[in-house]
């Protein structure tokens, strides 16, 4: 049902609650919450049941034997072969192409049938003259529906479009995934300066501060420009907008004590030092500081900010429960999670093109991820958002290996894991988690009444607690997608670029 709204005009759809006399019960949301939204719009979840419903699937995908990949197609259909399937395998480097489509031939597959193939990578590394360290080297196999005269078609496969992906797998080639050793400094210096509570650190074509009483990074800029990236200082986040889930079990009501945990914080102590290279090798300033987090129970939070001259800068944390507990109870109820951890970042709002190697294109999470596919993904911000009939926690990534947002004039930021064996997850949106929390002060009810902030709220995290699912009335997110540790760690790696500076150098020039 569509309602309008009685100020502004705009319509939205609506649901339980939002008809009648103030106060009648009603079920709120549900059951407007499925796979696809009223409009026939597809939620970000269908990928994810796509996935699992794959009629072809690989199996032990075991790794290399005797110089050749092996690995198992299994027909899951339960009355009819593959030869209405084409198979293609090929070899991505870094999310870009190396090894175009080859065939695999899977049309006498029988109903049921189990099939060994493999692939000898042996030919494929000297053809193609493969590097053998610092490239991410993936096989993907599609299997999609093959183009047949229309009267070879039955009934069920005219439905279809021809060229239709049925199933697809990748994999990871782990015998590349070391990273290059970089031997590319050059002797290049750092000016540090302290002017009251900031220390300024100065390149050869950048400016950043950190904070001395919050012991925050709270400047970006081109060394020319006296404007920062930054419209606030980088802060831990440990906070999640609650979704339908969190919201039918309490969830968002017993995990409350995180949601400012990053933002109240107490500083305890700061320390820095100039690290003064020689001949040929570059400076380095290090910023490091700790911090009580203001919950019920001891946790500390460190940060530490390694800059380099190149301008990279190494962010390093860690989250630690001295006491050994990471539990408290809130209202009688134990809370025994972590929403998520990671970084909390406001840009402008021009800040909004983002490209990122990870998976994509579509949002994915912690335990709804594997119909996303790791590739190099390009969307707007706006694009980055879905707008749930109720306004919640969206648009996350993950998978991430690196992450660029920017206005599209050549300058940005990069983000970047440490190894490739590394991974990330990130969001970027034009809305901030108050708007978007059920229950705050400034909570939108109705994804149709959202207006966009005139900012980019990025976050980058080493991970979020997973979105559960197994109902949304109670039931709490299944253990392994938890985050119920005494010590969490995160590294990542953060570029202001500048002047049209090509990611791929930038990557490869990393310390």
């Amino acid at each position: 049902l569509v309602k309008q709204d009685n100020i502004t005009g705009q319509k939205y759809f609506a649901y339980g609650g939002d008809f009648g006399p103030p106060n009648v019960p009603s079920d709120g949301n549900f059951l407007i919450n499925g796979l696809v939204q009223p409009d026939r719009r597809l939620s970000p979840q269908v990928w994810e049941v796509k996935k699992v419903y794959e009629p072809i699937a690989i199996l032990n995908m075991s790794g290399f034997h005797r110089r050749r990949l092996h690995f198992l197609v299994h027909n899951r259909y339960e009355f009819r072969d593959l030869r209405h399937v084409e198979a293609v395998w090929c070899v991505m480097g870094n999310g870009k192409l190396i090894v175009p489509d080859t065939q695999l031939n899977v049309s006498m597959i029988q109903p049921g049938e189990i099939k060994r193939y493999n692939i000898r990578v042996i030919n494929i590394t000297e053809q193609y003259k493969l590097e053998q360290n610092g490239v991410d080297y993936m096989i993907h196999i599609r299997f999609i529906q093959r183009t047949r005269a229309g009267k070879l078609r039955n009934a069920v496969e005219q439905l279809v479009e021809d060229g239709h992906e049925i199933a697809w797998a990748q994999f990871r080639i782990q015998n590349y995934m070391k990273r290059k050793s970089k031997t590319n400094e050059t002797g290049r210096k750092l000016q540090v300066d302290r002017k009251g509570n900031e220390i300024i650190v100065k390149g050869a074509n950048f400016e950043y501060i950190f904070e001395t009483e919050s012991g925050q990074l709270s400047k970006l800029s081109n060394g020319d420009s006296t404007q920062s990236i930054l419209l606030r200082p980088l802060e831990p986040g440990f906070w999640r907008p609650p979704n339908d889930n969190d919201i039918g079990g309490n969830f968002h009501m017993i995990r409350k004590p995180w949601k400012h945990a990053g933002s109240s914080r107490v500083t305890e102590h700061i320390d820095f030092q100039m690290l003064e290279g020689s001949g040929t090798t570059d400076d380095v300033f290090v910023f490091s500081s700790l911090a009580c987090l203001k919950l019920p129970v001891l946790a500390l939070f460190t940060s530490k900010y390694t800059v380099h001259a190149s301008g990279d800068i190494h962010i390093q944390s860690s989250l630690d429960f001295p006491e050994q507990n990471y539990t408290f109870v809130v209202n009688g109820t134990l809370c025994d999670t972590i929403p998520r951890y990671g970084w909390n970042m406001v840009l402008p709002k021009r800040f909004n093109k983002v490209t990122w190697y990870g998976k994509g294109p579509h949002e994915s999470y912690w335990d709804r991820c594997s119909g996303a596919r790791a590739a190099i993904h390009n969307l707007s911000v706006r694009e980055m958002f879905f707008p749930y009939i109720r306004p919640q926690e969206t648009g996350n990534r993950e998978g991430t290996r690196w992450m660029s947002i920017s206005p599209g004039d050549g300058s940005g930021l990069l983000f970047s894991s440490e190894e490739f064996s590394d991974e990330f997850s990130f969001s970027a949106l034009h809305f901030n988690e108050e708007t978007l929390s059920y229950g705050s002060e400034r909570y939108v009810s109705h994804a149709g009444l959202l207006r966009e902030d005139n900012v980019t709220n990025i976050r980058v995290d080493k991970y979020q607690a997973g979105i559960g699912g197994v109902n949304s009335w109670g039931t709490s997110t299944s253990p392994g997608f938890l985050i119920n540790d005494v010590h969490h760690n995160f590294s990542v790696w953060l570029r202001p670029y500048f002047n049209g500076e090509q990611i791929d150098t930038l990557l490869s020039e990393r310390p």
